[in-house]
């Protein structure tokens, strides 16, 4: 599945590498995109959707699911 996150508490390039660290890190996601500007995150993964926002919420970046 893919989910598209906002992501209100990205704010700078500092932000954007963390989330693709733990992303990357976590196995979680089958593949990503992180858009610093419009502060979404696009996640696909075969995971639930409750681990993705778990991670993202641990790391300090509370997500809002758009899709």
């Amino acid at each position: 599945m893919k989910y598209l996150f906002e992501v209100p508490d990205m704010s700078c390039n500092h932000c954007k590498m963390t989330i693709e660290k733990h992303l990357k890190e976590s196995g979680l996601a089958n593949n990503f995109k992180v858009d610093l500007e419009q502060k979404k995150v696009e996640v696909e993964t075969t995971e639930s959707i409750e681990k993705i926002e778990k991670l993202l919420e641990e790391i300090g970046y509370p997500p809002i699911l758009i899709k």
